[in-house]
């Protein structure tokens, strides 16, 4: 089924305890449940389609101010949680908002931040960036494509994150099949073509595969609710027509997109 998507513009004197706030009710909005913060670090919980069961997936996002005049933003995640811990957790992205794309502000500056959610049976994931100039693409929460391997060990969770701010690629648990660490999962977007092609049309792959990178075995598949399209010359968090139906690019380039109602 199409994707739920909603977008809101916010526009603030930001600092990270007005940021916390705002991401707090998106994700609870999403269905995360709130497990509690402590200083910087939010604690969510999500039940997950899955009959494993661990069928529990837990995020800690930490937002900070790194100055005065500056925002991080990071997230861990894991499938065991106890009082504002992680569990053996894995880093899903260490600083996407003052690192990979910066939101540095002024002191009393007031700057618009875009709050994107999508929802469906496949994917929880909320987008931030600063509308007004297209800087600070963070995504957070899980991904669940609808079709797995037939090996995948029920006692481990089927779920990921993002392996990057980007969302273009995958994150699996500490605890899989593949192996005891984490793994790195991909649906290669990097290889999707990111060309309009000709008569001003788009490329759209309709489902991901996901595979374990290095190794190309092949963990599992989308609907076609979800997929990859090349999005060159646009922003992110675009509404692209496509043979009749809405799609929303996650990034610009080659980038996961997803069907929307």
């Amino acid at each position: 089924m199409p994707v739920a998507f909603t977008q809101e513009i916010i526009s603030q004197q930001w600092n990270a305890a007005l940021l916390r706030s705002v991401v707090t009710n998106k994700m609870i909005a999403l269905g995360y449940l709130s497990e509690g913060a402590t200083g910087d670090d939010l604690f969510f919980s999500l039940d997950v389609p899955t009959t494993a069961p661990k069928d529990k997936g837990f995020i800690r996002l930490n937002i900070g101010n790194n100055t005065a005049t500056n925002i991080r933003m990071q997230q861990w995640f894991s499938d065991s949680y106890t009082a504002n811990a992680l569990t053996n957790p894995v880093i899903s992205f260490n600083d996407a908002v003052s690192g990979s794309a910066n939101i540095g502000y002024g002191s009393n500056e007031i700057f618009p931040i875009r709050f994107c959610t999508f929802k469906s049976s496949e994917i929880a994931a909320l987008s931030l960036m600063r509308s007004d100039n297209n800087a600070g693409l963070a995504t957070v929460g899980f991904l669940f494509p609808s079709v797995r391997a037939s090996w995948w060990d029920n006692n481990s969770m089927y779920a990921f994150c993002g392996g990057d701010a980007t969302f273009n690629s995958l994150r699996c648990y500490a605890v899989n099949q593949l192996s005891n660490g984490q793994v790195d999962l991909t649906f290669q977007p990097a290889s999707a073509p990111s060309n309009i092609n000709p008569g001003g049309t788009r490329d759209l792959i309709r489902r991901i595969i996901v595979s374990a990178s290095g190794s190309g075995i092949v963990v599992g598949a989308s609907s076609t609710d979800l997929g990859v399209i090349g999005a060159a010359n646009l922003n992110a968090l675009t509404q692209i027509q496509d043979q009749g139906q809405t799609w929303v690019n996650i990034r610009s380039g080659s980038s996961l997109a997803v069907r929307i109602l």
